[in-house]
C-alpha cells in the first residue's frame, strides 16, 4: 500500500510538472508589454458579463487571459486617448450582460475618446436597445445585412414563490421595513404590491425617457421617430437604415477592407491584450497616487469571493484590509471607493463602512457608485467624504428584511423527524423547526425596528440630515442618481473620471497632473494564484472558463444574438 502511494504521489506530481512549467511560460511571456504597431484599431469585443472589476485569480492567454470588466474598458479608451498608435476605436456589441450605469460609463468614455479627434465605429450582427446605446454613442453604426434589430419598450416579470413554498410546506415568518421593501414580496405575495409596482414603473419611466431622449440626440431625429420604431418590434435591415438607426448594412470583412488604407491587412489590438499596456507607457501616470478600492457583489461574510448562487461576494475582512492598506500607503493621496452591490448582511456592511469613516479620518475617500449600491451597498457608502453615481444608479433601499423559514412541514413530508431538549427563555427562538408566538415575533419586530433606527440616524449624522429626512427616503424605497441628490443621500452624478477628478480636488492636486492609479484588491497572475491559492484555485479557474464556454455551447448563446430584455436588478 505504502508503495502504491509513494507511486501515485510521484505520478501526480510529474503531471503537475508537465503541464504548469509551460503554463508558467507561458505566464512569465504574457506579463511582457505587447507590441502595438501604429495605426492599430482598438477591438472592444463586449458581450457576456462584464463586472466593475475582474476577479483578482486570472490566467494568461491562450488559457484564459484577461476577464473583460468596465475598469478594463474605461482604461483602454484612456489609454487609447493618448496612445498615438491606436488610430480608432472598434465596438463588436452583442448579448452584453451589464447595467444602465456601466453602459453610461462606457458612453461617457466613447465621447471623451471622439472629442479626443479619434473615431469611434459600432457594428453589430444584431441590436437589442442596450446594446444599442452603447453602440449610439459612436461615430457610426453598421449592421450586417442580413442581421436585424429588437427594436422594444422596457418591461419585466419578477418570480413569486408563495405557491411553491406551500407546496413545500415551507411557511416563512418574515419582518420587513418596510412597505417599499419588497424583496420580501418573493415569499409573501403571489404578485407585485401597489408599493412594488410604483417603484417599477417609476424607474421604467425614467429609463425608458432617457434613452428615448439619448438615440434622438445621436442619431439626430426627434423622440417620436425613435419611439414609432417600437410597434415594429423587430427591425428588418432596411427597416433600421430607414428609421435612421444605423448609418449602413456591412459585413465586417467589408469595414475592415474600408478602414486598413495601404496596409496588408487591418491592425487591431484586441480588449485583452491592450489590458497589458501600461498606463505610464503612454505617459498617463504621475508621481502621486489615487488608489481605487472595489467593492462588489452580495455582501456577508469575512472573505471576498465567489458563490456559485449568489455570484461575486464581498467580505469584511478582504475589504476592510484593502481600505487599510489604501489608508496606511503614504504614498496614496486619497481613496476611490468603487461600489457595485445590491446589499447584504447589515453587520458586514457596517464593519465596511466603519472603516470607510476611518480612512476619512485620514485622507478624502470619494463613493463611485455604478450598477447598484442599495441597501448594504448604501450603508458601506454614506460615511465617505464625497458620494457621486451615475444617472442610472440605483441607491437607497434604506431598510430591512429580516426572519426565518419555518420548514418542519418539508421535513415531514420527506419522512425526517427530530427531538431534543432546551432550556432557557427562548432557547429556540431561531429554530427552522417552529414558528415564532406572537410574543416573540413582537420581540423580533421591536429589534429590527430599532436596528434601523439606529441605522437612519447614523446616515442622519454622516449626511448632515435630520432622522426624519433620512426616514422619509428609507422604508426600502430606491432612487436614481437625480432622485437621491435631491433627497440629499448623495452629493453629485458623475462616473469615474468625475471621482477622480473629485479626488485629486480634495488632495490638493491640479486637474491637469497625472496620477498613478492603483486598484484594491490586487489581481494575482496565475503563478501567484498557484503559490498562494494553492493547485487547486488554478485548477478551479480552468474549470469555470471551461464550464462558461461549455454551457454557452450547449445552450446556443455562443456567437449569437437573442431577445433583449431588462435584466437589471431594479425591482427591490
Amino acid at each position: 500500500m505504502k508503495r502504491f502511494l509513494l507511486t501515485f504521489l510521484a505520478c501526480l506530481l510529474a503531471i503537475m510538472v508537465t503541464i504548469l512549467v509551460p503554463i508558467g511560460m507561458i505566464a512569465a511571456k504574457s506579463g511582457q508589454q505587447p507590441k502595438i504597431k501604429s495605426n492599430s484599431w482598438l477591438l472592444l469585443n463586449l458581450g457576456g458579463a462584464l463586472p466593475e472589476y475582474p476577479a483578482t485569480a486570472t490566467l494568461p492567454p491562450p488559457i484564459g487571459g484577461q476577464e473583460a470588466s468596465l475598469t478594463g474598458v474605461l482604461e483602454a479608451l484612456e489609454k487609447g486617448q493618448a496612445d498615438k498608435r491606436i488610430k480608432g476605436v472598434l465596438l463588436h456589441v452583442g448579448m452584453l450582460d451589464a447595467g444602465w450605469a456601466t453602459r453610461e460609463e462606457i458612453r461617457n468614455a466613447l465621447r471623451r475618446f471622439r472629442a479626443s479627434g479619434k473615431p469611434a465605429y459600432a457594428w453589430s450582427e444584431y441590436y437589442g436597445p442596450s446594446d444599442y446605446l452603447l453602440a449610439s454613442a459612436c461615430d457610426s453604426i453598421f449592421l450586417l445585412p442580413t442581421g436585424g434589430m429588437h427594436w422594444t419598450g422596457f418591461g419585466g416579470r419578477v418570480p413569486f414563490v408563495k405557491r411553491a413554498l406551500e407546496k413545500l410546506a415551507i411557511k416563512p415568518d418574515i419582518h420587513k421595513i418596510e412597505r417599499y421593501k419588497t424583496a420580501a414580496e418573493l415569499v409573501l405575495r403571489e404578485d407585485m404590491s401597489a408599493e412594488s409596482r410604483e417603484e417599477a414603473t417609476r424607474l421604467l419611466d425614467g429609463f425608458y425617457g432617457r434613452f428615448l431622449n439619448t438615440v434622438a440626440a445621436e442619431r439626430r431625429i426627434t423622440r417620436e421617430e425613435a419611439e414609432a420604431a417600437m410597434q415594429k418590434a423587430e427591425l428588418t435591415p432596411g427597416e433600421a437604415l430607414e428609421a435612421k438607426l444605423v448609418d449602413g448594412l456591412e459585413y465586417w470583412q467589408t469595414i475592415e477592407d474600408r478602414l486598413k488604407g495601404k496596409d496588408e491587412k487591418l491592425r487591431t489590438v484586441t480588449l485583452d491584450r491592450y489590458e497589458s499596456v501600461k498606463r505610464g507607457s503612454v505617459h498617463l501616470e504621475g508621481r502621486k497616487k489615487i488608489a481605487v478600492v472595489h467593492a462588489i457583489g452580495m455582501i456577508g461574510g469575512r472573505q471576498s469571493g465567489t458563490n456559485p448562487l449568489l455570484g461575486r461576494t464581498m467580505g469584511s475582512d478582504s475589504v476592510v484590509g484593502d481600505l487599510r492598506r489604501a489608508m496606511e500607503d503614504d504614498d496614496v493621496a486619497a481613496v476611490i471607493f468603487r461600489i457595485d452591490s445590491n446589499g447584504g448582511e447589515s453587520v458586514t456592511s457596517d464593519l465596511i463602512g466603519h472603516a470607510v469613516e476611518r480612512v476619512k479620518g485620514e485622507k478624502p475617500i470619494v463613493v463611485s457608485m455604478v450598477d447598484v449600491a442599495a441597501s448594504g451597498g448604501y450603508s458601506i457608502a454614506y460615511r465617505g467624504t464625497t458620494i457621486l453615481a451615475d444617472t442610472t444608479t440605483i441607491t437607497g433601499s434604506i431598510g430591512s428584511i429580516s426572519g426565518k423559514m419555518n420548514m418542519r412541514g418539508l421535513y415531514e413530508k420527506l419522512g425526517i423527524t427530530f427531538d431534543g431538549a432546551s432550556i432557557g427563555p427562548n432557547a429556540l427562538f431561531w429554530s427552522a423547526l417552529d414558528d415564532w408566538t406572537d410574543e416573540q415575533r413582537a420581540l423580533h419586530a421591536r429589534n429590527h425596528w430599532a436596528s434601523y433606527n439606529q441605522w437612519i440616524a447614523d446616515i442622519a449624522r454622516a449626511r448632515g440630515l435630520t432622522p426624519a429626512q433620512v426616514d422619509s427616503a428609507g422604508r426600502g424605497r430606491v432612487w436614481t442618481g437625480p432622485e437621491a441628490i435631491d433627497r440629499k443621500l448623495i452629493d453629485g452624478l458623475g462616473d469615474f473620471s468625475v471621482a477622480l477628478a473629485r479626488a485629486k480636488d480634495l488632495a490638493e492636486i491640479k486637474a491637469d497632473q497625472k496620477v498613478t492609479i492603483v486598484h484594491y484588491p490586487k489581481r494575482k497572475g496565475l503563478i501567484e494564484t498557484l503559490t498562494s491559492g494553492g493547485v487547486p484555485d488554478a485548477i478551479g479557474l480552468l474549470l469555470d472558463r471551461w464550464a462558461a464556454s461549455r454551457i454557452a455551447s450547449l445552450t446556443g448563446l455562443q456567437g449569437r444574438e437573442t431577445t433583449w430584455q431588462v435584466a437589471d436588478p431594479m425591482w427591490e
